[in-house]
């Protein structure tokens, strides 16, 4: 189905970022692997780039919080 890796906690727990290859916009179909943001609740899923397969295949690292949660 859909995969998801890669997850960085914000500083103060409340927040995870990750990759994930989930539907945008509430689709069905998967999307190319996107980085995303959510309460660590599982709630307020918010997709933060919205890649191409080609962008996506370039630019697969680790994302992380700065110190300060931003």
């Amino acid at each position: 189905r859909f995969v998801s890796f890669m997850p960085q906690f914000s500083p103060d727990k409340a927040k995870i970022i990750f990759w994930s290859n989930r539907p945008l916009n509430n689709g069905n179909e998967a999307s190319p692997n996107n980085l995303w943001n959510m309460n660590t609740d599982g709630s307020n899923p918010q997709f933060l780039t919205q890649s191409s397969i080609v962008e996506t295949l370039n630019t697969w690292e680790a994302a992380q919080f700065s110190p300060d949660g931003r």
